[in-house]
């Protein structure tokens, strides 16, 4: 690999031909080098969830922290935060390992929401202030009207407004727990099968002919009477 073009257009169909060519072989089911090759691939794809709930699912890498720490950040990185957060506690459990390393990272994780939620909290709820219009005449302030202004959200991995947690978009393939290992994927398939079937390459304008709708005809102008002085 380190002898190989680093452009990813380039890396991306090799990265491909080699993550799949051993995913059967369980001599690298928990290969460090092995693990390494799929975050190197996750990272260039759109769908990174769908990598690593597959690799979850065939257990490829689940003994390494390494295995949490690239999940949760590509949870992280598409606002998935209950995603991330859920991802490094089952990283714990499992023991991955070096564990050390990948508490301090769930650390730093909970630092980051801690920092996000304290700067939502800032935005929703702005310092009050007396309005100048609630003044009355003397200095006196106008009579409470018993409304109080929303406390705002509370936290990003605890209770928002209405009591209940927050609800973070979750992909349908992770209902039921992004534990569960039920219904093993059988392929992953590659990244230019899994795009959506509406999507077009970008093509050249050169020789493309934009098609009309040559039901509706479009009625011609007046023709412009032009002023002319008379002939002394």
């Amino acid at each position: 690999m380190q002898h190989h073009p680093s452009s990813p257009t380039h890396l991306l169909p090799v990265l491909e031909s080699t993550t799949r060519k051993f995913i059967e072989d369980t001599r690298f089911q928990q290969d460090l080098r092995y693990l390494k090759l799929w975050a190197q691939y996750a990272r260039l794809v759109e769908r990174s969830d769908d990598v690593w709930s597959f690799l979850n699912s065939r257990e490829v890498g689940t003994g390494h922290a390494l295995f949490y720490e690239e999940w949760a950040l590509a949870a992280e990185s598409k606002g998935k935060v209950s995603n991330a957060d859920e991802i490094y506690r089952i990283g714990v459990n499992r023991k991955a390992q070096p564990l050390k390393r990948l508490q301090t990272s769930y650390q730093g994780f909970k630092n980051r929401a801690a920092g996000i939620e304290e700067e939502v909290s800032e935005r929703s709820n702005p310092p009050s202030r007396t309005a100048l219009a609630s003044r009355l005449p003397g200095g006196q302030s106008a009579p409470s009207t018993g409304l109080q202004q929303s406390s705002g959200p509370k936290t990003l991995l605890g209770q928002p407004l209405n009591g209940a947690k927050l609800d973070v978009f979750s992909d349908a393939g992770t209902r039921g727990g992004l534990d569960q290992r039920e219904g093993e994927w059988e392929d992953m398939g590659t990244r230019e099968g899994n795009r959506k079937e509406n999507f077009m390459e970008a093509m050249p304008w050169k020789g493309e002919v934009m098609k009309q709708d040559k039901t509706k005809v479009t009625p011609r102008a007046p023709k412009m009477s032009v002023f002319s002085d008379a002939v002394s």
